[in-house]
């Protein structure tokens, strides 16, 4: 038999460890567009693939859309962490295109429902589709991406997501002194993506029509 000093540091440190272990999160939920809309939301906020794959449909179009989408959100999602545990929570809002607190926002809007089309409008012309399938209802994101050059911006959101990364490390080394010179270093990188663009070749895949 163990001594009882020793059971008792055994137990502690498994209370320890019990305490240190990451929060579970959301399982996935396609029973409603809502409930798989913030499924989806959650997966781009934390950079997970798998379950942005589960809760969307998988084509030759959507499923690199869907990796790009979570790439580009989990690195801004880190950027945004990082640039409010340096200079405050009201940073978080100056960065833009936000996916996840857009789609967050939309899941508690009003819902249209046309049989087994799910539509939450926004203000971009695109409207944020979900369809039912037999697993449930899942995230169309090559009908949000509709007549956008989907090469192109897949390249675009890869490309920024390294640059994101790249400005985070500064953010925590404290190389970047103010979050304006962080919304400076984006938009010159937003910038840059809107010259390639213009500039590359007219004969770009679109995404085709559902």
């Amino acid at each position: 038999m163990l001594p009882r000093v020793h059971c008792l540091a055994i137990l502690t440190l498994a209370a320890l460890l019990a305490a240190a272990k990451p929060a579970t999160r959301p399982a996935v939920d396609l029973s409603t567009p809502r409930s798989a809309l913030n499924t989806f939301a959650d997966a781009l906020q934390h950079g997970d693939v798998p379950t942005a794959m589960a809760v969307s449909l998988n084509d030759a179009v959507s499923t690199p859309l869907v990796e790009t989408m979570v790439k580009f959100s989990g690195t801004q999602q880190k950027l945004l962490d990082a640039a409010a545990a340096r200079w405050g929570e009201e940073v978080r809002h100056m960065v833009k295109p936000d996916f996840v607190s857009e789609l967050q926002q939309l899941a508690e809007t009003k819902v249209e429902l046309q049989g087994p089309l799910a539509r939450f409008t926004r203000d971009d012309p695109t409207p944020v589709l979900l369809r039912k399938s037999p697993e449930g209802w899942k995230v169309d994101a090559r009908a949000m991406a509709k007549g956008v050059d989907v090469l192109q911006d897949m390249q675009a959101y890869n490309a920024m997501a390294v640059l994101e990364a790249e400005v985070t490390k500064e953010i925590t080394s404290g190389k970047k002194r103010s979050m304006a010179t962080v919304m400076k270093t984006l938009d010159r990188g937003w910038a840059t993506m809107r010259e390639v663009a213009k500039s590359s070749s007219p004969h770009a895949t679109t995404t085709p029509s559902p």
